[in-house]
């Protein structure tokens, strides 16, 4: 819990609460206007409907509409560059990075969309959960697994393959040395059957 419950000061790094509300006032004002559109969306249904439930439900969301604006700005007053969340400057830093990234690789508007995912918002913010990157253009990425043992992703799914490159402690070591010390990795027939794959199938 670390993550979201300690805080860090990042004042040192040059940046100030202004810096980081621009930041955020960016992807906040998007989300606003996104759920404005769901919210009208919701009012306009409940419209529809003529009981009690429903009336204090399109309630709600009305004054949940009428408060989107103060309520971005009550966040964006309590940004505090002198005691954030561990969770929150890490995201901070994330998104500036990638910001300045797409200006100097001059990435259009489509391009940074498809690179982002498509839609998704990616606020600053802490998430009880694993953040995925998007898959598109994997193939592309290599090489894979957590320590970049596997160089392409036909050795990663092709079953003729039993042994992948781990690595060791050494930074300067060759890649042909490296690629002589791995570790053999039984595959799916293996573990089910109990006995290695016909010889051909590793021709």
């Amino acid at each position: 819990m670390n993550f979201v419950n300690a805080t860090v000061d990042i004042r040192s790094t040059g940046l100030t609460a202004v810096d980081l509300r621009t930041v955020a006032r960016r992807a906040l004002e998007t989300w606003n206007q996104r759920q404005a559109t769901y919210l009208k969306g919701e009012i306009d249904r409940l419209r529809l409907t003529v009981d009690a439930q429903a009336t204090a439900q399109r309630e709600a969301y009305e004054r949940e509409l009428a408060g989107l604006a103060d309520s971005m700005e009550d966040t964006l007053s309590q940004i505090d560059p002198g005691a954030l969340p561990v969770g929150v400057a890490l995201s901070y830093l994330g998104t500036m990075i990638r910001e300045q990234a797409y200006k100097d690789g001059r990435y259009t508007a489509a391009e940074q969309e498809a690179l982002d995912g498509f839609g998704i918002l990616d606020m600053p913010q802490i998430l009880y959960a694993y953040k995925p990157r998007p898959l598109a253009g994997l193939w592309a990425t290599a090489p894979f697994l957590h320590n970049g043992s596997v160089p392409t992703i036909f050795d990663l799914l092709s079953p003729r393959y039993r042994s992948f490159c781990t690595g060791d402690d050494r930074p300067d070591r060759g890649e042909r040395e490296a690629r002589q010390h791995q570790r053999r990795i039984p595959r799916v027939a293996e573990r089910e059957e109990g006995q290695p794959e016909d010889d051909q199938h590793r021709q």
